[in-house]
Protein backbone atom coordinates (compact mmCIF):
# COMPACT_ATOMS: atom_id res chain seq x y z
CA UNK A 1 0.00 0.00 0.00
CA UNK A 2 1.29 3.26 -0.63
CA UNK A 3 2.55 5.65 2.12
CA UNK A 4 1.19 8.90 -0.14
CA UNK A 5 -2.39 7.29 0.19
CA UNK A 6 -4.29 9.72 2.84
CA UNK A 7 -5.77 8.05 5.81
CA UNK A 8 -9.50 8.38 4.35
CA UNK A 9 -7.89 7.09 1.10
CA UNK A 10 -6.82 4.20 2.79
CA UNK A 11 -9.88 3.52 4.47
CA UNK A 12 -11.48 3.57 1.19
CA UNK A 13 -9.07 1.33 -0.57
CA UNK A 14 -9.81 -1.64 2.47
CA UNK A 15 -13.32 -1.85 1.56
CA UNK A 16 -14.36 -1.29 5.40
CA UNK A 17 -17.49 0.94 5.69
CA UNK A 18 -17.40 2.91 9.05
CA UNK A 19 -20.82 2.35 11.14
CA UNK A 20 -22.59 5.75 12.14
CA UNK A 21 -20.75 6.84 15.54
CA UNK A 22 -22.25 5.71 18.40
CA UNK A 23 -24.60 8.50 20.21
CA UNK A 24 -23.38 9.76 23.94
CA UNK A 25 -24.39 7.59 26.89
CA UNK A 26 -25.87 9.00 29.86
CA UNK A 27 -23.67 11.97 31.22
CA UNK A 28 -20.36 10.75 28.78
CA UNK A 29 -19.23 11.60 25.47
CA UNK A 30 -17.28 9.36 22.94
CA UNK A 31 -14.55 11.49 22.44
CA UNK A 32 -13.19 15.25 23.69
CA UNK A 33 -10.61 17.16 21.79
CA UNK A 34 -8.56 19.26 23.34
CA UNK A 35 -5.61 21.13 21.93
CA UNK A 36 -4.00 19.06 19.74
CA UNK A 37 -5.29 15.69 21.30
CA UNK A 38 -8.27 13.75 21.22
CA UNK A 39 -9.12 11.66 23.82
CA UNK A 40 -11.40 8.56 23.08
CA UNK A 41 -13.71 6.66 25.68
CA UNK A 42 -14.05 3.49 25.45
CA UNK A 43 -15.84 1.49 23.06
CA UNK A 44 -17.65 -1.26 22.71
CA UNK A 45 -18.68 -3.94 19.82
CA UNK A 46 -21.71 -3.74 18.29
CA UNK A 47 -23.56 -6.51 15.72
CA UNK A 48 -25.33 -5.77 12.78
CA UNK A 49 -28.40 -5.21 14.13
CA UNK A 50 -27.53 -3.05 17.06
CA UNK A 51 -26.80 -5.15 19.69
CA UNK A 52 -23.45 -5.26 21.97
CA UNK A 53 -21.43 -8.04 22.23
CA UNK A 54 -21.49 -8.98 25.97
CA UNK A 55 -20.27 -12.40 27.16
CA UNK A 56 -17.19 -13.50 28.85
CA UNK A 57 -14.09 -14.81 26.48
CA UNK A 58 -13.47 -18.72 28.06
CA UNK A 59 -16.83 -19.10 28.77
CA UNK A 60 -19.86 -18.69 26.35
CA UNK A 61 -17.34 -16.36 24.26
CA UNK A 62 -15.11 -17.80 21.84
CA UNK A 63 -11.75 -16.17 20.77
CA UNK A 64 -12.77 -15.33 17.49
CA UNK A 65 -16.28 -13.90 18.84
CA UNK A 66 -13.93 -11.54 21.22
CA UNK A 67 -11.94 -10.70 17.98
CA UNK A 68 -14.89 -9.81 16.34
CA UNK A 69 -16.12 -7.60 18.98
CA UNK A 70 -12.88 -5.86 18.70
CA UNK A 71 -12.70 -5.68 15.46
CA UNK A 72 -16.67 -3.96 15.70
CA UNK A 73 -15.33 -2.02 18.47
CA UNK A 74 -12.47 -0.16 16.53
CA UNK A 75 -14.43 0.69 13.93
CA UNK A 76 -17.15 2.47 16.10
CA UNK A 77 -14.15 4.06 17.46
CA UNK A 78 -12.78 4.90 14.66
CA UNK A 79 -16.28 6.79 13.42
CA UNK A 80 -16.60 8.43 16.61
CA UNK A 81 -12.76 9.99 15.83
CA UNK A 82 -14.10 10.87 12.39
CA UNK A 83 -17.20 12.52 13.25
CA UNK A 84 -14.98 14.09 16.37
CA UNK A 85 -12.37 15.51 13.96
CA UNK A 86 -14.23 15.93 10.15
CA UNK A 87 -11.79 13.31 8.89
CA UNK A 88 -9.47 10.84 9.40
CA UNK A 89 -6.45 12.62 7.30
CA UNK A 90 -6.51 15.20 10.59
CA UNK A 91 -4.87 12.14 12.87
CA UNK A 92 -1.08 12.07 13.45
CA UNK A 93 -0.49 9.60 15.78
CA UNK A 94 -2.06 6.71 17.77
CA UNK A 95 -0.40 7.71 21.24
CA UNK A 96 -2.17 4.98 23.22
CA UNK A 97 -4.34 1.92 23.03
CA UNK A 98 -6.32 0.48 26.09
CA UNK A 99 -8.45 -2.62 26.34
CA UNK A 100 -10.07 -4.81 28.56
CA UNK A 101 -10.96 -8.09 27.85
CA UNK A 102 -14.12 -9.70 30.22
CA UNK A 103 -12.68 -13.29 30.46
CA UNK A 104 -12.37 -16.24 33.09
CA UNK A 105 -9.11 -16.14 34.98
CA UNK A 106 -8.02 -19.34 32.61
CA UNK A 107 -8.44 -17.62 29.65
CA UNK A 108 -5.24 -16.71 28.14
CA UNK A 109 -5.66 -14.88 24.74
CA UNK A 110 -6.18 -11.68 25.41
CA UNK A 111 -3.66 -10.83 22.98
CA UNK A 112 -4.94 -12.15 20.21
CA UNK A 113 -8.31 -10.48 21.03
CA UNK A 114 -6.87 -7.52 20.85
CA UNK A 115 -5.15 -8.01 17.54
CA UNK A 116 -8.67 -8.35 16.85
CA UNK A 117 -9.27 -4.49 17.03
CA UNK A 118 -6.95 -3.66 14.07
CA UNK A 119 -8.79 -2.06 11.13
CA UNK A 120 -7.29 -1.89 7.70
CA UNK A 121 -3.42 -1.08 7.24
CA UNK A 122 -2.22 2.28 8.93
CA UNK A 123 1.80 3.42 8.80
CA UNK A 124 4.21 1.54 11.25
CA UNK A 125 4.93 4.90 12.87
CA UNK A 126 1.37 5.58 13.45
CA UNK A 127 0.47 2.08 14.99
CA UNK A 128 3.36 1.27 16.99
CA UNK A 129 2.59 2.65 20.43
CA UNK A 130 1.90 1.51 24.29
CA UNK A 131 -0.72 -0.95 24.55
CA UNK A 132 -2.62 -2.12 27.39
CA UNK A 133 -4.48 -5.41 27.71
CA UNK A 134 -6.36 -6.32 30.84
CA UNK A 135 -8.91 -8.69 32.25
CA UNK A 136 -12.30 -7.95 33.73
CA UNK A 137 -14.12 -10.30 35.56
CA UNK A 138 -17.59 -8.70 36.29
CA UNK A 139 -20.10 -10.39 38.35
CA UNK A 140 -22.89 -8.91 35.33
CA UNK A 141 -23.35 -9.09 31.99
CA UNK A 142 -20.48 -6.37 29.99
CA UNK A 143 -19.61 -5.71 26.53
CA UNK A 144 -16.86 -8.69 25.87
CA UNK A 145 -14.65 -6.40 24.68
CA UNK A 146 -13.78 -2.63 25.37
CA UNK A 147 -11.10 -0.37 23.50
CA UNK A 148 -9.86 2.71 24.03
CA UNK A 149 -7.53 5.30 22.47
CA UNK A 150 -5.89 8.64 22.16
CA UNK A 151 -4.63 10.73 19.16
CA UNK A 152 -2.68 13.76 17.94
CA UNK A 153 -4.28 15.72 15.31
CA UNK A 154 -3.28 18.60 12.98
CA UNK A 155 -5.05 21.34 13.69
CA UNK A 156 -7.57 22.30 10.94
CA UNK A 157 -6.15 24.06 7.95
CA UNK A 158 -6.25 28.25 8.49
CA UNK A 159 -8.93 29.92 6.71
CA UNK A 160 -7.51 32.84 4.37
CA UNK A 161 -9.35 36.31 5.46
CA UNK A 162 -11.07 36.07 1.94
CA UNK A 163 -12.41 32.75 2.34
CA UNK A 164 -14.00 33.82 6.22
CA UNK A 165 -15.63 36.31 4.36
CA UNK A 166 -13.25 39.23 5.35
CA UNK A 167 -11.82 41.93 3.27
CA UNK A 168 -12.08 45.04 1.97
CA UNK A 169 -15.60 46.21 0.32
Amino acid sequence: MSASLTHEQRLGSTGIALPAALPAFGQYVPAVLHGDQLWVGGHFGTRDDGSIHTGRCGEGVTTAEARAAARSAALNLVATVRDTLGSLDRVVRVAHVYGVVNATPEFVEHTSVHLGRRVGRMRADMTLNPRTATTAAPSRPTPAVTVQRSRRHRPPARRSSAQRGVGSA
